[in-house]
């Protein structure tokens, strides 16, 4: 595993997407959730197509406002959150979320704003994205998924602007 400061040596500054990735297990589980739920899959952020299993289920810890040196990195990491509710967020309130709780990703987010990176959102909301798809969803009567929601994975990506 690198430490914070082998992390911080590259060549450029840019914005980075730092999230963890849920498990094998955890993304059959929500794929499943989420077709049962209509949620559409196929949907990328930017409104291009995709196949649905390829849907990668994560929680965004920090999409950086500001241009830090940090090496884009794919690591395997170990922890779980719990769901906690569902609701729109967005700029326009039309992406479907699974909000979570996870004391262990609030510190690990605290580790990166240490380092200096600064989130473009206000207000750090932990969340799971399960559709792209910005048609109206009527939220009212889904249930929660009863299953474990399990990360493996620790992402780092430039921002692709």
């Amino acid at each position: 595993m690198k430490t914070f400061k082998e992390y911080a040596i590259t060549k450029d500054l840019t914005r980075k997407n730092v999230c963890v990735v849920y498990d094998q297990t955890t993304q059959t589980n929500l794929r499943a959730w989420c077709e049962k739920n209509n949620f559409d899959l196929t949907v990328k952020y930017k409104g291009e197509k995709q196949k649905a299993e390829d849907f990668e289920f994560h929680t965004t810890l920090i999409y950086s406002e500001n241009k830090l040196n940090l090496e884009n990195v794919r690591e395997e990491i170990s922890g779980s959150s719990t769901c906690v509710g569902i609701d729109l967020l967005g700029e326009n309130k039309d992406i479907p979320v699974i909000k979570i709780k996870s004391s262990s990703l609030l510190i690990l987010r605290a580790k990166y704003e240490k380092i200096g990176l600064k989130d473009k959102w206000p207000e750090y909301l932990p969340h799971i994205s399960i559709s792209y798809d910005k048609k109206q969803y009527d939220l009212s009567k889904i249930v929660l998924p009863s299953f474990d929601l399990t990360y493996d994975v620790l992402k780092i990506e430039d921002v692709d602007d």
